[in-house]
Parts: structure tokens; sequence; C-alpha cells
């Protein structure tokens, strides 16, 4: 039985693959960091053709390539554009670019070249190639009669680092120090401000692996635009005036000559895209396979999450680029799912290493049973809760923060990993995860109005200042935090404390918490090792006394008792809880009955890893006035614009 379940299975996955591969997927080159997936087929039987090119999306894109082609077009299907099969985006970095990429599938590729009629259009080897007037971005269109592909580009600056590679393209070197002692024009072993004879454009996996290589004899830089008719020369320079002329002037040389390059890289590669097949495509990844959803409007796929995080922020501490996370986190997966009832974005990550083992044990924690005897589902707003083992986290902080940070401050790791040490005989995990066990609810009840007393100043003929105490009415949140705590002498220390300051009252077991600060007491007490937290005395009474009557629904018990973080919104109860005069006053800015009078409830969830995966995801429920939740949310679009206000 194993056998053949292992053997249906396999065949399942084949089939998905095989499937795949007959779309535009096998295009995309194996070393892609990130992939998106737009399945426009499943889209369009969710939405008429119809009704999205009257909405403002579908109507904006006609009008923007109505107007390139100048003629009107009244369905995207004019556009040329096979609207039933799927698109893609996915980005590529080398060592000196990042390309990213769009492959759209084509249907009539003459209806598709009009929009492009106001631009440079040409036509060779069945090739069609058309610059695309966004010069900041690079970008270029080349297709053929079933695919186009739109490419743009930025430079990694690093690669402009190196004084060798640096000199080869003629790209001047910073010197903050003097930005006079470079002369107007650059000699290294024969290269001048003008362009190398030639360059190499950054290797393409494909059936051909001839190096591509550009013959730029000749190129003048103060001649040679970016390859979209930008006159470089309308660059303003008042905008400088005050600055170093030498620093700009080298800076805006850099630039051009950066943006010649781009220019010239993403047009070869996009027409590489078009004739090659990668040797090695992206559906021979198991974790990208893995993320693709027949279900799924929309799929997204990152190579590394952790690498984003450590490349963007980390390395503008320590500079350093590396190649695999310190922070631990692998793969990221995403879909946006719609149905009759609900719009739902699921996520999961994978996490690297022995980083895993300690994520594992620090969320292997569920929240406070108890803690459902105190939420009432009738009557609340909305619901955020979390639960963490806190001892564990205590014993794996220490380690986590070497692992970590030890990598990005060089000579300094070993020093690291001593501190770290020192820092876990210092914390008493147990004492501290009894004292906060790491799990907590906070449950928004509504919105009061209350009187808060301010501080204002009157000015005479003189202008000397008066102090004046005055009053206004404002509306807070009425909520309730509770948190799990053993400790309860600690609690008792703090709340003693607090008398002896005169910040704290106490009544019936409730401590009454005051300050010119604060927009309204607060109040505590502490009950069957929980700790309480909230803005209405006479809930934190019944509290005390044990007499509070509340009941959790099935729903709100499941979702916060099968995940360690989790939160809800009743917008329908949001919408009750503003009074007449404040719902007038919104009005007046935007139509707040009719947009959250349609709105459904919202919720989100996380759960315990799975082997070495987090995953969650995030759920608007959809209105009963529409007939699926992609509908809704064109609407909801639509709305936002005002056109149909």
């Amino acid at each position: 039985m194993t056998k053949t379940t292992s053997f249906l299975t396999a065949m399942a996955c084949l089939c998905q693959v095989y499937a795949y591969a007959q779309d535009l997927a096998h295009r995309i080159p194996e070393d892609a960091f990130a992939v998106v997936s737009v399945r426009t087929g499943h889209f369009f039987n969710l939405v008429d053709v119809a009704d999205f090119s009257t909405s403002m999306l579908g109507t904006k894109m006609l009008q923007a390539f109505g107007k390139e082609a100048g003629i009107p077009l009244t369905s995207i299907e004019d556009m040329g554009v096979d609207i039933h099969s799927s698109l893609y985006y996915y980005t590529r970095q080398t060592d000196s670019i990042w390309y990213h990429t769009i492959l759209l599938p084509l249907k009539n590729s003459s209806q598709f070249a009009k929009g492009f009629g106001g631009g440079a259009l040409t036509e060779a080897d069945g090739i069609y190639r058309a610059e695309v007037d966004t010069a900041s971005l690079g970008a270029t269109v080349r297709w053929n009669d079933r695919l186009a592909v739109i490419t743009f580009g930025s430079v990694v600056d690093d690669f402009f680092y190196d004084e060798g590679v640096a000199a080869r393209y003629g790209i001047l070197q910073d010197n903050y120090g003097d930005t006079y002692a470079y002369a107007d024009t650059f000699d290294n072993d024969g290269y001048t401000e003008e362009y190398a004879d030639e360059y190499v454009l950054p290797p393409y996996e494909g059936l051909d692996t001839t190096e591509v290589v550009i013959d730029t004899a000749g190129w003048d830089i103060d001649t040679l635009d970016n390859g979209f008719g930008w006159d470089d020369s309308t660059w303003d320079t008042a905008a400088t005036d005050g600055y170093d002329d030498g620093y700009w002037s080298q800076y805006e040389t850099n630039r051009r000559k950066k943006d010649s390059l781009v220019a010239v890289w993403v047009g070869a590669y996009a027409e590489q895209v078009l004739s090659d097949l990668p040797r090695q495509h992206i559906l021979n990844n198991a974790s990208y396979v893995q993320s693709l959803d027949k279900d799924a409007l929309v799929t997204a796929w990152v190579r590394n999450l952790g690498l984003i995080y450590d490349q963007f922020f980390l390395s503008l501490l320590a500079g350093r680029y590396p190649s695999t996370s310190a922070i631990g986190f692998g793969s990221l997966q995403a879909g946006v799912y719609a149905n009759e009832d609900e719009l739902t974005l699921k996520t999961s990550l994978d996490v690297q290493g022995d980083l895993a083992h300690s994520y594992a044990r620090i969320y292997d924690h569920k929240i406070n049973r108890k803690f459902l005897r105190y939420l009432d589902s009738d009557s609340l707003m909305g619901f955020f809760a979390y639960a963490i083992d806190m001892e564990a986290y205590m014993e794996e902080f220490p380690k986590m923060l070497g692992k970590i940070y030890g990598p990005m401050v060089g000579g300094y790791e070993e020093e690291i990993h001593i501190g770290t040490d020192i820092l876990a005989l210092l914390l008493d995990e147990k004492a501290i995860g009894e004292t906060v066990k790491g799990d907590a609810l906070f449950v928004l009840n509504g919105l009061t109005q209350h009187e808060i007393a301010y501080t204002d100043y009157e000015y005479d003929e003189d202008y000397n200042v008066t102090e004046v105490e005055k009053t206004k009415t404002e509306t807070i949140p009425d909520f309730l935090l509770m948190f799990s705590s053993d400790n309860h002498a600690l609690y008792q220390r703090l709340m003693d404390y607090t008398v002896n300051k005169g910040v704290g009252t106490l009544d019936n077991r409730v401590y009454a918490l005051s300050h010119r600060k604060l927009p309204a007491p607060l109040y505590v007490t502490y009950r069957n090792g929980i700790v309480f937290l909230g803005t209405a005395h006479d809930q934190l009474e019944r509290i005390a006394s044990n007499r509070t009557v509340s009941k959790a629904s099935r729903f709100h018990r499941k979702l916060l008792r099968q995940n360690i973080m989790t939160g809800f919104l009743n917008t329908q109860q949001a919408l009750g809880r503003f009074s007449d005069e404040e719902l007038s006053a919104l009005e007046e800015h935007i139509r707040f009955k009719q947009l959250f009078g349609h709105l459904g409830n919202f919720y989100f969830r996380s759960g315990k890893m799975k082997g070495n995966t987090f995953s969650g995801e995030f759920v608007a429920q959809a209105p009963k006035d529409f007939s699926n939740a992609l509908q809704y949310l064109l609407w909801l679009v639509d709305y936002a614009s005002n056109d149909r206000r």
C-alpha cells in the first residue's frame, strides 16, 4: 500500500510539472531569485472579461495601450495578449546586474505591436524590438508571434568597486577626500572616459553558450544616450549649486555610463530569453514546484528570504554580502486564492540549519486555555493573540544571537560568542519563564468616549503666556489584555509600588492606575495565574470576583488554540461602535458606511512549525452582495479610485 501511494504521489507530481512545463515557466532559469506567476485564465473564470474591461484597472490599461496605438480599445482582448495563459515575472542576479523580466503570452502579435505605435519599433529575424520610455528602469520589449519579453534592470553597484572592473567600463572611482583628484579623462591601460572597445555581457545559461560580445569602439559618453532617446544634457545643474562641481560632474558621468550599460545588457538578455531555453529551468527546483497550485490566482516564490534581510540590511552595518542567510530563513512561498466566500493569502517559510531547532522549541507552545473564559465572541470587535515558550526563548536567545550576529562583525566573532555565553549565565530562564510564560491575548471590546484634561496656552497683547487647563472628548479603545504569569509575588510588589508612588489605588482587588499622561485610567487584577490589564473597571471587577459571563464561539476557540499567532476583526461590530456624529464626520472624507458596510470579517493565523516550515494565512471574508471575493476586491479598487462614487 505504501509503495502504491508513493508511486501515485510521484506520478501526480510529474503530471503537475508537465502541465506547468507547457506554459512559460520552462523559460525561467533555475537560478532565478524570485518568481511570481499570475493565472489569468483562472482570474477570468471568476471575473467576466467585459466587467474587468470597464473596471478602473481595465480602463487604465486600455487607455494606456490605446493611446500608444492611436485607436480606442473596448476590451483587454484587443491588446493581443493571451488572457487564458499564465504570465510570469522573475528576477535574477549576476555579479553586475539585477534582471527583472516579465513573460507575457501573446494571442495576436500584430495587435500587441500596435501598442508601440508611438515609439521606435523594428523587426528582424522574426523578433520585434521596442524601447519603452522608462529610462530610469532601462526597460526594453522583445516579442515574436507567441511571446513578449519585457525586461528592465538595475546595476549592482558593488560590481564597480573593483578598480579593474571600473577601469574596464570607464567608471570613475569615488574619492570623497579630493573630488578633483581625477582629471577629465581617466587613463588605465588604454581605457579612457569613452567606453572600452568591447565588453562581455554577463553570461546567460542558454542552449547557445557562446559569449555575447558587443563592439563599442567609438562610443563616446558625451554623445551616447541610454538607449531610450533620453537627452542626458537636460540634467538640472541648478540643483547642484553650492556643491562641489567636480563631484557632481563625476557622479553624472558615472550614472550615464551605467544607464547605457544597463540598456545594452537588458536588450541582449531579453533577446536571449526570447530565443533560447535555459539548460536548467526553474521547474527543476523542488521548492518552486511545491509553491505551484492550480487553484491559486497568484503564486510567489522567493529562493531565500533570509538573504534579502542579510544583503539589504546587515550588509549596511558590516559590509558583508553572504551567500547563505545568518538569520536562518530559507525559501518563501505565497499564494492568493479567491472563492465565493473568501479572499485568502497563504504563506509558508522554510527555516534552515541549526536555527530551525531553536525556532521549533520557541514556538512549541499553546495559548492558555483559561483565556477563553474571558472572550465574548458576540460583543468583541477583534482580538490578537500569540504564544511562545518564554523559557525556551531565553535558553535559545544567546545561541541565536551568536549565530545571527557573530558573522556580521568580522574579526570579533569570537568575542560575540563569549559575550553570549556570559549572557546565558546571567539569565535565569526558569524564573523569567514563570514570570512571563509567553502567551497573551489582547481583546478589543469597542470604542469609548472619554473626557480628557490637557494644558493649553493663551497669550495676551504683550505675548505673555498663561497656562489654561481645558478638557476635550476623545474616542479611545476599550480593551482587555491578559497574559500568563505564575509569579504572583512580583505582581503584588509592583502593585504595592504604584500605590506607594501615588499612581495606583486598590478597590475590590482591582488596582486603578492614573497618571496625567494617560488618556484614561487603567485597571489591573490577578486571578488564576493570569494578569489582566484593561480600561473597563466593571469588567476587571467581575473577573476579580469570578462573576464573568462570556462565551467564546467554536470558531474563535479553534483559531486561538490551534495557532501560535492569530488575529481577528469583526468589521460590522466596528462600524456599530461609531456614534452618528462620528460617522457624519467620517462621511465628509469617505463614504464610510458604504465602504465598511460591505466588508466581511478579517482574520489571520500562523501555526506551529511542521518539520522546518512555518505556515500562515490571511483571510478576508467577502460580503454576500458579490458573487465572489475577487469581484469584491475589484469593487474596492474602483471605490478607492473614486471612479464609481
